[in-house]
């Protein structure tokens, strides 16, 4: 009468098995990470095509997109804005971008009522233009947040991932923020730092093209 013995697995085999197990975990992790790498370079791609279309349109109409007093002898189904050198936050942050469109300088762009410029990864995600001041930073600014404008669509990780890019990394400081977006449950930084502990999407992007 024969006896089955059943081994199991050596520890060599379990060592291998560990090893792949890793491997696989590992490469999944690795492969997230090059995504979100990838959606935030597309993000930064988009910040700077939106400060180009802007200033192509000013080269060309001597005017900011919004602002052209004279957009409806060009496009007769778009307002005029006010010619005053600056794009106002009423009503010709709306206007812009559809005077873009019009010129054939802008895709994305989603003609409701308001119109809305839309992000190329982050397809919930607008970008709006305007006059602004804000924390001792004064002048043309873009705005890149959730729809339907300005709301928390970035961690503070990828906030300040974007600012290193594009920026000195620093919240309080240079040309470019990271900071609460409408709707946060919590804080994109404190004491003039990202918290880059809070795994949250509650930052929106503050850029500030004309600072240097």
């Amino acid at each position: 009468m024969s006896t089955y013995h059943n081994k199991g697995f050596t520890l060599v085999e379990i060592s291998i098995i560990l090893v792949i197990i890793g491997l696989i975990i590992g490469g999944i992790l690795t492969g997230k990470d090059l995504i979100q790498s990838a959606a935030l370079r597309s993000l930064i791609a988009d910040i700077n095509n939106a400060e180009t279309v802007v200033n192509t349109f000013e080269e060309t109409y001597a005017f900011l997109p919004g602002d052209l007093p004279t957009a409806s002898t060009y496009w007769p189904t778009e307002t005029n804005g006010n010619g005053n050198g600056i794009i106002d936050y009423t009503p010709e942050r709306w206007q812009a971008w559809k005077h873009a469109y019009a010129a054939e300088m802008l895709r994305n762009l989603d003609v409701d009522n308001p119109p809305r410029y839309y992000l190329t990864t982050y397809k919930t995600g607008v970008v709006s233009v305007f006059q602004w001041n804000w924390n001792q930073r004064s002048g043309l600014m873009y705005q890149f947040g959730g729809a339907p404008e300005g709301d928390a669509i970035l961690t503070p990780v990828q906030a300040q991932y974007i600012d290193q890019k594009m920026d000195d990394g620093k919240y309080a400081s240079g040309k470019l923020s990271g900071l609460n977006g409408a709707g946060a449950t919590s804080n994109c930084n404190a004491g003039g730092a990202y918290i880059l502990t809070n795994p949250e999407a509650v930052c929106r992007i503050f850029y500030f093209p004309s600072i240097y």
